[in-house]
């Protein structure tokens, strides 16, 4: 016998394109220090230095502590010499007015060791597996309410959350067990084991790298006050306010496209499908639906909460509801502000199907150089085609 006949083993591979409605960021590890990027406000450019460059200036006595960290470099000290300049710059970045304000650090895209950014499959993965669970929990009311009652404590904190108390939220954890059990086939044993998680049936492929199509950015965080969305942040500097933005970002252009592959482990699938009750899928049929489930649900809430505020439709727009996409396709969410409990299961949770959801009441945003809002951040769109 073979040892492909010996072997349980067949896989269906999807084509999955994922093109961005909206800017979005995903973040590549600890910020830069402002002076990694020396921005050239003629040609609207942001040139990434490489650290190395970085540290012999500063090992050579050119910048002082508070300039590495606070104050971009000079873009006339980039070499004009192609291999000397390959030596300074990692990467390049469009630099819009906004960038020329940096004063502090900067979170980059997350990049591989050459400098060239890409989306990782698990981000994919994370949001796909988010959505198979909201559209478990839309569908069957009896588990809705178990899974409410187990968090209850959690949403009552989310409801009055606030800058102070946000960090202490995020590192709750009590709910995860429960959730991460919905996903597992029991087996022979009476607890849910790790190794029969049905999201073991499915590999989402890294984005291929690109070197195109991404920009520096400034955001901050309105929220709903008193009737009016406001900035959360306000920055102070020597004990005066200062309209600078609290955080500075690389984010992927609107409109860029990248294609990577999606596999399913049939043979796996039906080994480990959970039972009644549990998240199950069998194919990107499911996957699509499960996506839309979440989007519609997400955009009648987001609809609703800035109607008061975006007549002019600067912020929502429709083409985030996914209005007019084929069968195939599904709007997903990726990158900064888009966790489980902020983006859809905690309004699912916390409030009944007749209530007015009044939380989350805040929107990260990317905000011009007056510090006005421009563009909410992480809406794509999804495309799967079997191959």
């Amino acid at each position: 016998m073979t040892e492909a006949k010996r072997l349980h083993y067949s896989k269906t591979r999807y084509r999955a394109t994922l093109t961005g409605l909206s800017p979005i960021h995903i973040g590549g590890g600890a910020p830069e220090p402002a002076c990694r990027y020396a921005i050239d406000e003629e040609k609207k450019t942001a040139y990434v230095l490489r650290e190395s460059f970085v540290a012999s200036r500063y090992a050579a006595g050119r910048m002082t502590g508070s300039e590495y960290h606070r104050r971009p470099s000079p873009a006339s000290i980039i070499p004009k010499n192609g291999a000397e300049r390959s030596e300074a710059v990692l990467y390049e970045l469009k630099a819009p007015r906004v960038a020329a304000s940096l004063d502090k650090e900067a979170r980059p895209f997350v990049r591989n060791g050459f400098g060239q950014a890409f989306i990782p499959g698990t981000s994919i993965k994370g949001a796909i597996r988010e959505a198979l669970l909201f559209s478990l929990l839309v569908q069957d009311d009896r588990l809705r309410g178990e899974i409410a009652a187990t968090v209850k404590d959690l949403i009552a904190e989310m409801k009055k959350a606030n800058p102070q108390s946000a960090n202490t939220i995020r590192r709750n954890r009590g709910h995860a067990s429960k959730l991460e059990d919905l996903f597992r086939n029991p087996g022979t044993g009476e607890r849910p084991d790790p190794k029969n998680d049905v999201l073991r049936c499915m590999s989402v492929e890294d984005t291929p790298p690109s070197d195109n199509g991404f920009t520096l950015a400034a955001a901050n965080i309105f929220s709903l006050s008193n009737g009016t969305l406001a900035p959360m942040i306000s920055q102070t500097r020597n004990g005066q306010s200062t309209r600078s933005a609290p955080v500075f970002l690389e984010f992927l252009d609107p409109g860029v496209s990248f294609s990577f592959s999606i596999s399913l482990d049939t043979a796996l699938l039906e080994k480990l499908s959970p039972p009644r009750g549990k998240v199950q899928f069998r194919n990107s049929v499911d996957i699509i639906c499960a996506l839309k489930d979440q989007a519609d649900f997400t955009a009648s809430l987001e609809r609703t909460f800035f109607s008061e505020f975006d007549a002019s439709g600067k912020l929502w727009k429709q083409e985030y509801e996914g209005t007019g996409l084929a069968v195939n396709q599904a709007v997903i969410r990726l990158g900064w502000g888009c966790g489980w409990m902020g983006h859809s299961l905690f309004p699912l949770l916390g409030y009944n199907e007749n209530d007015v959801a009044e939380s989350p009441k805040s929107r990260k945003v990317l905000v011009s150089q007056n510090g006005n809002p421009l563009s909410l951040l992480g809406y794509a769109v999804l495309t799967l085609q079997e191959q």
